[in-house]
C-alpha cells in the first residue's frame, strides 16, 4: 500500500486592515504591498525544490533570503496589475451597491466606478519617490546602529553603552532630521523592532542590499512585461526552486546575466 505524501502548507499571518463589524476590510495600498512582500517570502517557500529541508525555499543566506519578497512588491505599482487585483467594494456582491449608496452623503452618493480610474494609479506610481531619501537614509541609521550594537571592543564597553544615545544620534544625523531635544535622550525606538534580537544580528543591512537585488531582477527580466510568462518560469527554476541549496550568487548572477549593480535601484529611487 502506497503511503500519500505529508500535506505542505504555507500560512502568512499578517497584521492588515481589521473590518468593523457587519463591515468589509479594505486594504490601503501600503497593505497591499506588504501583502506582496510577504507574498514573496510564500512564494519563496512553495515552489521551493530542495532535496534537503534546511535549503528549502526561503532558507537562504540573511544577504538573500529578503530578494525575492522585495521583488514581488515591484508589481504593486503596475497600474494594469493593480486593476486586476482589485475593484469598487460596492461591487462585491448584490447588495453592497445599496450599501454603499445608503451610507454615503447627497454630496458623495454618485457610485464610483467598478475598476480604480487609470488617472488615480497614474498619480499613485508617480507619487512613490516622495520621500525615498529620507526613508532610505532611515534604514542606513538603522543598519549602522545594528552593526555597532553587535561589535563592541570589549566587554566593559557592552556595560557602558548607551543605546539610546547612538540610536538617535545615528538617526538624526543620517537623515539630517532633528531630535526634539538638544540631547539623544528623546526616545527608544530601538525597542519597537525585534529585527536586532531575533536570530538576524548585525544583519539588517541586508534589507537595503537586497532591495538593490531586487531591482536588479525586475529591471532585466521583468519591466518590459509584468505578466510575462518567460520570464516568471525562468525566475521560477533560476531562483525559487534552489532555495539555499546553491550559491545564491552564482544563480542571481546567471539569471541576470551579469553581476548586479546599484544603478538600477538608484534609478528605482
Amino acid at each position: 500500500m502506497g503511503i500519500d505524501p505529508p500535506l505542505v502548507c504555507t500560512a502568512l499571518v499578517c497584521n492588515v486592515a481589521y473590518p468593523l463589524p457587519g463591515k468589509l476590510a479594505l486594504l490601503k495600498h501600503h497593505e497591499v504591498i506588504t501583502l506582496f512582500h510577504e507574498l514573496g517570502h510564500a512564494f519563496h517557500d512553495l515552489l521551493g525544490r530542495s532535496k534537503y529541508a534546511t535549503f528549502h525555499g526561503h532558507r537562504t543566506v540573511a544577504d538573500f533570503v529578503e530578494a525575492p519578497s522585495q521583488l514581488l512588491e515591484y508589481w504593486c505599482w503596475v497600474p494594469e496589475c493593480l486593476q486586476r487585483l482589485s475593484y469598487h467594494y460596492s461591487y462585491l456582491s448584490a447588495g453592497a451597491g445599496e450599501d454603499y449608496e445608503c451610507g454615503t452623503s447627497m454630496i458623495h452618493s454618485t457610485r464610483p466606478t467598478k475598476e480604480i480610474p487609470r488617472s488615480l494609479l497614474e498619480k499613485l506610481v508617480e507619487a512613490r519617490s516622495i520621500n525615498q531619501g529620507i526613508l532610505t537614509m532611515r534604514q542606513v541609521a538603522f543598519s549602522s546602529f545594528d552593526l555597532k550594537i553587535h561589535s563592541p571592543p570589549s566587554h566593559e564597553d557592552i556595560k557602558s553603552m548607551d543605546v539610546a544615545e547612538i540610536y538617535n544620534s545615528l538617526l538624526q544625523r543620517t537623515t539630517l532630521l532633528q531630535g526634539p531635544d538638544n540631547d539623544y535622550q528623546w526616545g527608544h525606538g530601538y525597542a519597537t523592532t525585534p529585527h536586532y534580537i531575533w536570530g538576524q544580528e548585525a544583519n539588517y543591512y541586508s534589507y537595503l542590499y537586497t532591495r538593490i537585488l531586487a531591482a536588479n531582477m525586475w529591471w532585466s527580466n521583468f519591466h518590459a512585461d509584468p505578466m510575462s510568462q518567460e520570464a516568471g518560469l525562468k525566475y521560477r527554476k533560476s531562483i525559487l526552486e534552489h532555495g539555499g541549496s546553491q550559491n545564491e550568487q552564482v544563480l542571481l548572477t546567471e539569471f541576470l546575466g551579469g553581476e548586479p549593480t546599484v544603478e538600477l535601484y538608484l534609478k528605482y529611487l
